[in-house]
C-alpha cells in the first residue's frame, strides 16, 4: 500500500498549500480594509452617542461598540459614559491589552485623526 500513501501525502500538500494562499489572501484583504479605513475626526466622533449607535476611541483607533454592548462583561453603562469620546485611560485600567486584539478587530472603524 505505498502507492496510496504518497497519494495522500500529495492531497495533503495541495491542502496546506491552499490553506497557505488563502490566508495570504486573507492578510492582503486586511491590509486593504485597514488602508481604505478613513480617519475618524473627533468631531464625528462625538455623533456617535447613544445606545443605538455607539462610537468609543481607544488608543487611537475608534471602534463601534454599538452591537458589543449587550455583550460587555461591565454593563451598557460603563461604555455609554464614553460614548463619543476617547476612553483609552479608563480602558487601560480596567482591561487587558489583549482584550481589544480580541473583539477589537471586527468592530475598529478607522483611526482617529
Amino acid at each position: 500500500g505505498g502507492k496510496k500513501a504518497t497519494q495522500n501525502e500529495r492531497a495533503q500538500a495541495t491542502t496546506d498549500e491552499q490553506q497557505e494562499q488563502q490566508q495570504q489572501r486573507t492578510h492582503e484583504l486586511n491590509l486593504k480594509l485597514n488602508n481604505n479605513m478613513s480617519a475618524v475626526t473627533k468631531e464625528e466622533l462625538a455623533k456617535h452617542t447613544t445606545a443605538d449607535d455607539c462610537w468609543i476611541a481607544v488608543d487611537g483607533q475608534v471602534y463601534n461598540v454599538t452591537d458589543f454592548l449587550g455583550d460587555h462583561p461591565g454593563g451598557k453603562k460603563a461604555i455609554l459614559l464614553y460614548a463619543g469620546k476617547d476612553a483609552t485611560e479608563e480602558f487601560m485600567m480596567l482591561h487587558k491589552p489583549d482584550i481589544i486584539v480580541k473583539y477589537g478587530e471586527s468592530l475598529k472603524v478607522g483611526p482617529l485623526k
